[in-house]
């Protein structure tokens, strides 16, 4: 079920394709031309031209929902992840940094530790995706089968042991598949080009997958929740720094072009409020409450990351009584 129209759409209201496409001409491929343009087309908010890293377009006050929610996936699922603690303060947050683009079993260690938290009751709710930025790259390297036929079974067996634990948790559709966000391949591509753009492969591939994935989330439609973050990237073109980003920060001297992840918070904000996610919970939950346990079982050597400004071990609890910030990085392109 997709957001009502709100703020995040009138702010877009006047960047559509026509007018993506016609400052992709007048950028005479460069990046800081490009959002020069763009911005002048969301005035008087002067989206890229302006850091927009808060609640800046929602109307509605933050929830006062105190649930225990993961968020297991790739960097689009971290930019989720600071979105919600900017909409529901009061609730417990993890971000499990996970790829899950490889298609091939076995299933990653967290995954597995964030289905049994669920099932177990020591998470309220998990979000669970990727973007798919790393699967058009990822795509180059598949054997054999095709990349949909791979990814169908991937989510063929995944979705349907999601839509098992979702129907047996405490709350109704505890599970949320998050949809795969398309890149904005020109900007990618403007100067200065993404460093690594040789990497990536044919951008159509974008498109069969989120078909692939409406396809798949109608079977299990009565127990996992869709969040289409493809809709915000086509309603609002050209709104992302690096064309994969809304947390993507590029102040001058560079691009020009700073975070729009008030977008996103406003987006995911509506679709909450539609779905009936936040519903449930009103007592605080005690501080990073036994998911600890959980997510402790992941090796003690895993990679660290960076996350939010501070660096911690992938497995670690995420201190939940940190004070909200705008999330907007300096990214490395």
């Amino acid at each position: 079920e997709a957001p009502a129209a709100s703020s995040w759409h009138a702010a877009c209201a006047a960047l559509d394709r026509t007018a993506y496409d016609a400052c992709l001409a007048a950028a005479s491929g460069y990046k800081q031309l490009f959002f020069s343009c763009t911005a002048n087309l969301t005035q008087p908010l002067n989206l890229m031209r302006t850091r927009h890293s808060k609640r800046e377009f929602t109307a509605s006050p933050p929830s006062d929902a105190a649930l225990r929610v993961a968020f297991v996936g790739d960097s689009h699922l971290r930019d989720l992840f600071f979105a919600f603690r900017a909409i529901a303060p009061r609730s417990l947050a993890w971000y499990l940094p996970v790829d899950l683009t490889t298609l091939l079993p076995p299933t990653p260690p967290m995954v597995d530790a964030a289905i049994d938290a669920l099932r177990t009751g020591a998470i309220d709710r998990l979000f669970i995706g990727f973007g798919l930025h790393r699967l058009v790259r990822a795509a180059g390297n598949i054997q054999g089968p095709t990349p949909y036929q791979h990814s169908t079974k991937f989510w063929q067996s995944n979705l349907a042991r999601l839509a098992n634990v979702s129907r047996t948790a405490a709350a109704s559709r505890a599970v949320t598949l998050v949809g795969a966000l398309p890149v904005d391949a020109e900007v990618l591509f403007l100067h200065p080009a993404k460093r690594d753009y040789t990497a990536f492969h044919d951008f159509a591939w974008q498109r069969l997958h989120s078909l692939l994935e409406r396809r798949l989330m109608r079977e299990h439609a009565r127990d996992i929740n869709y969040l289409p973050l493809d809709d915000l990237a086509a309603a609002c073109p050209g709104t992302r720094c690096d064309g994969v980003h809304w947390s993507a920060d590029f102040p001058p001297p560079h691009f020009g072009c700073y975070s729009n992840i008030a977008l996103l918070i406003d987006f995911f904000s509506s679709w909450l409020e539609a779905s009936g996610v936040l519903r449930g919970g009103v007592e605080p939950p005690p501080l990073c409450s036994n998911f600890t346990a959980w997510i402790d079982r992941c090796p003690r050597s895993a990679p660290k990351r960076h996350l939010g400004g501070r660096t911690k071990p992938v497995c670690s609890c995420l201190d939940a009584a940190a004070p909200v910030k705008g999330a907007h990085y300096e990214w490395k392109y």
